[in-house]
């Protein structure tokens, strides 16, 4: 973790001590003026000496005590896949035992629990004021932000992978049987479900009426979210493992190939294309004219959304894959490992780093200058961002 240098405000305090003269002493009526001058010189050079290593023990650096963590909050039974969702300034996290977890923002403490019926494999959905939660069982939950009551709770087919996502008074599942389901907010009935061609589906993303989304069979499709009939849709060299970002009329999205695709959204057209030397698991993250992304197997970096096959603004050795990066005007954020690095986004200059004892898991939730990341234990950390 990155600590700033020690620095002092308090100005030293000079002045005029007034000496009163000296009487004549014993060694100087015994041996003179040259032997009392040279004790003298002794006598100073110990008392310097002392005084020196004196303001070396006051000035010196001393160990600053770890600022960046506001609080941390740790469950005696909880192993998270997931990671939290931060919403009206409450934490949410879900368990692979089933429990669902709601903390208050600002000092983590535990506002509620509530146990569902199977593992939870992906982070909670929280839209306005109602938490939505999908379970291994094939159960989808329905729990008041606010206490953890249960309003309702469905069946959509198989085991649910991904967190639910809601549009347009729909909420779209996607899991184990490789169906994307929609269901009625209003009365929870199934309106429409799509087949892709695996039962490993990534994350759906709604942009503009479009629910776009892939299994690891090489097809990429675009439906419409009210009908779910298929606007276009591509077949890519690869299989998809990650979540997609759109930026604008594009979108990007990793093959297990190692390529980063860059198509856009209208009719599915490849714009352009790189490879970034592996297979990625994360969603590219966007910022004005850069994408940022893992590079090889070690690395971070981003490159020119205008030509990304010839020009990387900037590649960091972070030493392994990341979960994703969060995105502030001053710092990109991603999780390594059991490591937590800011970085610069337009040099990738490393500004502080956090190190946990376990593994994080998840992308970094970033809510009024405050990341909300847990690890796979289910501790959860409030760092200053």
């Amino acid at each position: 973790m990155y600590e700033p240098p020690f620095t002092s405000d308090t100005p030293y305090q000079t002045g005029t001590i007034r000496i009163p003269p000296r009487k004549p002493s014993l060694t100087g009526m015994l041996f003179g003026t040259s032997v009392r001058t040279a004790i003298s010189l002794c006598v100073g050079a110990l008392l310097l000496t002392s005084s020196l290593f004196g303001m070396y023990q006051v000035l010196k650096p001393k160990p600053v005590s770890n600022q960046r963590v506001r609080w941390q909050y740790a469950s005696t039974d909880c192993t998270t896949a997931g990671g939290v969702t931060v919403a009206g300034g409450m934490v949410y996290l879900g368990c692979d035992n089933g429990m669902i977890y709601a903390l208050e923002a600002t000092d983590g403490k535990q506002l509620w629990s509530f146990q569902a019926q199977g593992r939870v494999f992906a982070r909670p959905t929280v839209v306005d004021g109602v938490v939505y939660v999908g379970t291994e069982s094939a159960l989808v939950y329905a729990l008041r932000a606010a206490d953890g009551t249960k309003m309702w709770s469905t069946q959509a087919g198989a085991r649910i992978d991904n967190s639910p996502v809601v549009s347009d008074n729909l909420l779209l599942v996607s899991g184990g049987d490789r169906y994307l389901y929609a269901l009625a907010l209003s009365n929870r009935q199934i309106r429409w479900k799509f087949a892709l061609e695996d039962s490993y589906t990534t994350q759906p993303v709604v942009a503009n009426g479009v629910v776009y989304i892939s299994s690891n069979a090489k097809r990429f499709y675009a439906l419409d979210v009210t009908t779910g009939k298929p606007r276009w849709s591509l077949a890519l060299n690869g299989a998809f493992y990650s979540t997609l970002a759109i930026s604008g009329d594009s979108l990007y999205l990793h093959t297990d190939t190692g390529v980063l695709y860059m198509l856009r959204t209208s009719d599915g057209h490849i714009v352009g294309q790189t490879n970034t030397g592996s297979a990625v698991s994360s969603a590219p993250a966007i910022d004005g004219a850069y994408v940022y992304t893992t590079i090889g197997t070690h690395s971070f970096g981003a490159y020119n959304i205008s030509d990304p096959s010839h020009w990387i603004l900037w590649q960091k050795d972070i030493g392994g894959h990341t979960g994703g990066a969060t995105i502030s005007a001053k710092s990109l954020y991603i999780a390594v490992g059991e490591t937590l690095y800011a970085i610069t986004p337009a040099e990738g200059i490393t500004q502080w780093r956090y190190t946990a004892a376990t593994r994080f898991q998840g992308l970094p939730q970033l809510s009024n200058g405050v990341l909300y990341i847990a690890n796979v234990g289910g501790t959860v950390y409030a760092l200053n961002a």
